[in-house]
């Protein structure tokens, strides 16, 4: 099967301990139609190495929205898992005169970010924080990244999330025995969230892909 004039409308990434990071895109398409020929010589051709991401090789940086990214907090011992889902709100245009879809048009693009933490000090601050405010939601700003190599050689993925808590927390989860906080962030501009990819007055996502850059930074 062939889908004709595909995109992408979302992105899913994900991690647990002990695991690799996966990912989803879901498409949307003009059409899906049958073919009894495969993929050309040059689509088949790219044979480009695929490095894993280990939860091993992550780190995360949990600071003040209003904190420059990447942020001084590095929480990873707390981490057990995460889960960013974007949803790119298209949709497909039909007209009259036409029986399939001529083009797309483009929503507000929206983003969340679930945070699994083991229950201590780190998780216990954000909890006394979110409890001890009067109206005023939990705002962070997030890196999530994972390096391998350095210098020419070096790879990473950087996932620069800037949010506030947004659903009520459940206390309290367990995982194996031990109380684990699940945070829920929802995508928040932030001034501060401005450190990757191309100069802008801020954002509340950006992803960064490294792939033997001979920049360390």
């Amino acid at each position: 099967y062939k889908a004709i004039g595909a995109i992408v409308n979302g992105l899913t990434i994900t991690g647990e301990a002990g695991g690799l990071w996966q990912f989803s895109a879901p498409l949307l398409a003009k059409q899906v139609i049958p073919t009894s020929g495969g993929l050309s010589t040059a689509a088949t051709a790219d044979s480009r190495t695929v490095n894993p991401i280990r939860m091993a090789d992550t780190q995360i940086y949990m600071d003040a929205h209003a904190t420059g990214i990447p942020g001084t907090t590095l929480i990873n011992a707390n981490l057990i898992s995460f889960d960013l889902n974007i949803d790119a709100k298209r949709h497909m245009k039909t007209f009259a005169g036409s029986e399939f879809p001529g083009g797309w048009g483009d929503g507000r693009m929206e983003g969340t970010l679930k945070t699994v933490l083991e229950f201590g000090s780190t998780s216990k601050t954000l909890l006394d924080e979110m409890l001890a405010s009067t109206g005023v939601a939990l705002e962070r700003n997030i890196r999530i990244k994972a390096t391998q190599g350095s210098s020419v050689s070096r790879k990473g993925l950087y996932i620069d999330f800037s949010g506030m808590q947004s659903e009520p927390v459940k206390l309290w989860d367990d995982r194996d025995g031990n109380m684990v906080v699940s945070l829920s962030w929802t995508g928040k501009h932030s001034t501060a969230n401005a450190s990757t990819g191309p100069a802008v007055s801020g954002d509340w996502l950006r992803i960064l892909v490294e792939n033997g850059s001979s920049s360390t930074t």
